[in-house]
């Protein structure tokens, strides 16, 4: 988008990735952090969140990890070198 924030959307190919992708709600959003393993650790530690799937890198540094939150939908965490 033209102040640097970024909308991705996915088909039902996405939900490959697995079941829980777009199960519990038709939208994810994402979360955008400087540092996605301390993050990602940080919400192992709390109580009644779970993540889900794998922490994915993709060759140019962008990542993404889903999960699951108390309220029961599923968000993401995102780091992006481009951002920045």
């Amino acid at each position: 988008m033209a102040d640097g924030a970024k909308l991705e959307l996915f088909g039902d190919a996405a939900a490959a990735d697995g079941p829980w992708m777009f199960a519990s709600n038709p939208v994810v959003a994402g979360f955008l952090v400087d540092d996605i393993e301390s993050a990602r650790a940080e919400l192992a530690r709390t109580p009644d969140v779970e993540l889900l799937g794998e922490l994915r890198v993709m060759p140019d540094g962008y990542a993404c990890q889903h999960f699951r939150a108390p309220d029961g939908h599923v968000y993401e965490l995102t780091v992006d070198p481009a951002a920045r």
